[in-house]
């Protein structure tokens, strides 16, 4: 999609209702790590979609799952954090380290206005069905990873500054090894995104 709507940014619309006979919304880490997905190929701009209408059709909208509206709510405050460092954002690369359902996605963007590298760390380790989940029976399960190492590939552009969670603000340790550009990442349950300063960015 990112592709189809190149060169004009474009937004990641997430179904925010759900089917009366069919009680299956969201939760709120699978939103969450839907979020981080998204965010690592290069959207711009988040719509939450539903039916015009909703009460004459037998839908039910986000609001009937309080713990999602809570984590919505969150996740609006975050993203206006995230702001400054994907409003220019262009994705460079994404690869999976280790197995394809299991492993971790890694996406890295270039944020011209930060002059920085943004990385996106999302783990692909979760269990999910449409089971129906408003009764708080939750179908969304993640595997949290341990002792988080990642190795990627040090972009010419890039002299290495400061690497930082970009929404906590927290320290990550680094090591240039060659071309490589490693990263201590500790604990990772849905994901983490991570700010590597060009030295001279901001």
């Amino acid at each position: 999609m990112c592709k189809a709507a190149a060169p004009r940014p474009w937004g990641w619309f997430p179904e925010a209702f759900c089917y009366q006979k069919s009680p299956r919304l969201l939760e709120p880490g699978e939103f969450r790590l839907q979020t981080l997905l998204a965010l690592s190929y290069g959207i711009k701009a988040v719509a939450y979609f539903t039916y015009g209408g909703m009460k004459s059709v037998n839908m039910l909208g986000f609001e009937a799952s309080p713990p999602l509206l809570t984590e919505i709510k969150q996740i609006n405050k975050d993203l206006k954090t995230l702001e400054p460092l994907f409003g220019s954002a262009l994705p460079l690369f994404s690869e999976t380290v280790g197995d394809k359902r299991t492993g971790l996605r890694v996406s890295g963007l270039w944020s011209g206005e930060k002059d920085s590298l943004a990385l996106v760390v999302a783990n692909l380790d979760y269990q999910t069905d449409r089971k129906p989940n408003l009764k708080l029976e939750p179908r969304f399960k993640i595997k949290s990873k341990e002792n988080v190492r990642v190795s990627i590939d040090k972009p010419t552009w890039l002299t290495m500054g400061a690497a930082t969670d970009a929404l906590t603000g927290e320290k990550v340790a680094t090591q240039v090894k060659g071309d490589q550009i490693e990263l201590e990442m500790g604990r990772i349950e849905l994901g983490r995104i991570i700010q590597i300063q060009s030295k001279g960015g901001s």
